[in-house]
């Protein structure tokens, strides 16, 4: 007997299977952070991005990621866990960092650290989402490093065996998810991300704490809706567009910060 998929099974599918292409696609670009304990164990924090453009090398996470550092030294996982140090390029926050709703941190990499991440792949932000590029219809992939994913340390040897997670979802709007906001949320894609999600079978599980994302990456899927696309005779092709700086189910949100407000901040430094 044929068996049949209802339009749900269907598009979990088709979003599956595009997600599991950006998760391929970008994993060696989305590294985790990790602070260090009193006793020089590695301490999980966040996630970054590493990228390439005009021919330097830059390491991109999260501000408040950045602010650690004054009470710790940064570790980046590649395949040792690499230190990190330089001076940042930060967005200023009025007040707190709270109130910072761009939060975004940039180092340009010396020779010496990029060769440490040699068995890394370098995000090349000249081919990211545009400011033209956000659809209302595309599905994106937040990608990055939970903490609750990333608890395991072999504190002998001090290393680490990192996890990456992903979580997809449609873009909702700021009136909806952020009414809050204080900004317009034209720089912002805005994620609905509640206390449980639907796992690869469609059961619904509960979610998992995002904490440790910021600093990862928001990869848009394109419009996975089409006709074309649940036909597979059209595939888009996943892009980097955003950079994870806030999420919780208690906020109902995760948010990101438009990756090319980032690299044209790089342009100008």
């Amino acid at each position: 007997m044929a068996k049949f998929e209802t339009f749900q099974e269907v598009a979990r599918d088709v979003i599956g299977d595009h997600r599991d292409r950006a998760m391929h696609k970008f994993r060696k670009s989305v590294r985790p952070v990790y602070g260090t304990t009193d006793k020089k164990r590695p301490d999980h924090l966040a996630s970054c991005i590493l990228a390439e453009f005009q021919g330097e090398a830059y390491l991109i996470t999260a501000a408040h990621v950045v602010d650690h550092a004054s009470v710790t030294t940064l570790h980046i996982g590649a395949k040792e866990l690499v230190p990190v140090s330089g001076e940042f390029k930060v967005t200023e926050a009025e007040k707190a960092r709270e109130h910072d709703k761009f939060d975004f941190a940039f180092l340009r990499l010396t020779e010496e650290q990029r060769l440490s991440f040699a068995d890394c792949t370098l995000l090349d932000l000249s081919e990211i989402a545009e400011a033209n590029d956000y659809e209302e219809s595309s599905v994106y992939a937040a990608i990055g490093f939970p903490n609750t994913k990333n608890r395991k340390v072999d504190n002998v040897a001090k290393t680490v065996q990192p996890t990456l997670w992903s979580f997809t979802n449609y873009a909702g709007t700021r009136d909806l998810l952020a009414p809050d906001w204080p900004q317009s949320g034209e720089g912002h894609v805005f994620l609905k991300y509640g206390k449980y999600l639907r796992d690869a079978s469609g059961q619904k599980v509960p979610a998992v704490k995002p904490v440790g994302m910021s600093g990862g990456l928001l990869a848009s899927l394109g419009n996975l809706a089409s006709v074309e696309v649940i036909a597979g005779d059209r595939s888009p092709t996943p892009k980097a567009a955003g950079l994870l700086i806030e999420g919780s189910a208690r906020s109902g949100r995760m948010v990101a910060t438009k990756l090319h407000i980032v690299r044209d901040a790089i342009r100008r430094s």
